[in-house]
């Protein structure tokens, strides 16, 4: 009898061990599912942020390695320019491409050491006066309209209208100082450069004009400048 009831508090034992052995394994997968999750979202919500603090140029944000770069350019239906890219060596890397309805040159810049991406410039070259001054104020409206004209100014170059507009980040700096603190301090994203210049040779008249678009990334441009300030 005595023999019987120590076997049957045993099994009783065991099965309550048994229950919470499967209890137990139940709560570190839960666990395990819950921080799996957690990185996740973390991770994503990383990538998002990452992803908007960079100026973008076709919608490509500027940064990343100028491989993962020049494959974005190309599924957006550019083409590598190698016999530009040969002659300019080491730190710039030309295409041909596509912006606004206009046959473009693209030069991607990026630092010789990281390979990280932080200037891309878009060349329409050799037009005459007249469109070069339409396609100018053209692309500056359009500038104006995405961006605003808070933070834009204008210039002057080569006897031309030359502009520039700041574009701004998901927060601005409230202490924010222009003359002293970098831009991506401030809380810009980067700046956009648009300015006319004239091939002074003749040898394509009329068609001597060059519009340039140049966008500067103010994280990676910082960084590259800062990259260089080191060998001084």
């Amino acid at each position: 009898m005595y023999g019987n009831l120590v076997v049957t508090i045993e099994k009783t034992k065991q099965r309550i061990d048994a229950r919470k052995y499967i209890n137990l394994k139940r709560q570190l997968f839960m666990k395990k599912l819950i921080m799996l999750w957690l990185f996740t979202i973390i991770s994503i919500v990383g990538l998002a942020q990452n992803t908007t603090k960079h100026l973008r140029y076709m919608g490509i944000p500027i940064n990343g390695t100028i491989t993962q770069f020049q494959a974005k350019l190309i599924a957006k239906g550019c083409v590598h320019d190698k016999l530009t890219s040969n002659s300019l060596g080491v730190g710039c890397r030309a295409f041909k491409g596509h912006f606004i309805d206009n046959k473009v040159s693209i030069f991607v810049y990026y630092d010789e050491s990281t390979k990280i991406v932080y200037r891309v410039k878009t060349l329409i070259a050799n037009i005459s006066e007249s469109i070069v001054d339409q396609k100018y104020n053209q692309i500056k409206n359009m500038l104006l309209q995405k961006y605003g004209m808070t933070y834009s100014r204008y210039g002057e170059q080569t006897g031309k209208e030359s502009f520039s507009i700041l574009v701004e980040g998901n927060e601005l700096n409230p202490n924010m100082d222009l003359t002293s603190l970098p831009l991506s301090v401030n809380g810009f994203k980067g700046n956009i450069d648009l300015f006319i210049a004239m091939d002074e040779t003749f040898l394509s008249y009329p068609f001597n004009y060059n519009l340039h678009i140049d966008y500067y990334d103010a994280i990676n441009n910082e960084k590259h400048q800062n990259r260089g300030l080191e060998d001084l």
